[in-house]
């Protein structure tokens, strides 16, 4: 038997690049940044550029590699994050295929990271891009009857693959909701 590694998913990167950074917050021991990068530099390396991850942890990389004053690492990850942004706004609203073809957890990325990229830059046109984003982003959010569901993104796929009894429905609201209130 053995372990088939002909199949990366991309997702995992930047969770566990944000796990080193934490820890780096917590220990204040360089070594998790440097794990951080290398994760990092590994999932851009395997075709990161093009993939619209959740959660990349652009600015508070940033923060603690200036923190930690590790100049270099820091120039480097800038450099592979304004690349990741402006291929995504190269692509523009034409999204690619994921493990499904159209959803909002494939939209709020693109904006997020476009909204970091701005923020670490100042350049104007990664706002004006994470605002058309931002525009799709927003069409997700339903008009639900109840007040506690109004606007929360609805995941109607969701529920059949990997809610409790696999029904439609059973994972309303999901965790994943809430990545519009995020970006």
């Amino acid at each position: 038997m053995g372990r088939d590694n002909s199949y990366q998913r991309l997702y995992n990167s930047p969770w566990y690049a944000t796990l080193f950074v934490e820890l780096y917050r917590l220990y204040v021991n360089k070594n998790f940044l440097a794990y951080a990068c290398r994760i990092l530099k590994d999932f851009y390396r395997r075709g990161g550029y093009t993939f619209y991850a959740i959660e990349l942890p652009v600015l508070s990389l940033d923060k603690a590699l200036k923190m930690a004053q590790m100049e270099q690492e820091q120039k480097e990850m800038r450099k592979l994050f304004v690349r990741h942004a402006g291929n995504i706004m190269q692509i523009g609203l034409h999204y690619p295929v994921s493990e499904v073809n159209f959803e909002q957890s494939i939209v709020a990325p693109a904006a997020d990271i476009l909204f970091q990229i701005y923020i670490l830059t100042k350049e104007q046109k990664y706002l004006d891009a994470g605002r058309e984003h931002l525009r799709i982003l927003e069409q997700f959010n339903g008009i639900q009857p109840d007040y506690h569901l109004y606007e929360t993104a609805i995941r109607h796929w969701d529920g059949y693959w990997f809610g409790k009894k696999k029904l439609y429905g059973d994972t309303f609201p999901h965790y994943w909701s809430a990545l519009t209130g995020n970006v």
